[in-house]
């Protein structure tokens, strides 16, 4: 389990990069990314903006994030998107770090 502190801005791009991985993904994950998404967006919509909250992620649930965004983020890098990316990348370095 790791705690990891996320304002609404971070958790957006968090459930954007998860969203846009499902689209690509294979089924045998799509039930685990599914559940992941609805108890991601119940957290978003009850954070109040520009507050950070801490979220407690269990170890699959944070190599799927990062797996996610780093496959989002390499989207936006193949393209002209760099700002995107940095951003992704910084959200990304709250999983690793």
């Amino acid at each position: 389990m790791k705690k990891i502190k996320l304002d609404s801005y971070d958790l957006g791009i968090v459930i954007n990069g998860i969203y846009s991985y499902k689209q690509a993904c294979s089924s045998d994950k799509e039930k685990q990314i599914d559940n992941l998404l609805l108890w991601l967006m119940d957290i978003y919509e009850g954070m109040k903006s520009g507050r950070k909250q801490k979220i407690e992620f269990t170890d699959d649930q944070v190599r799927l994030v990062v797996f996610c965004l780093n496959e989002w983020r390499n989207s936006f890098l193949s393209g002209s998107s760099t700002n995107k990316a940095e951003a992704i990348a910084e959200t990304m370095a709250k999983f690793i770090g």
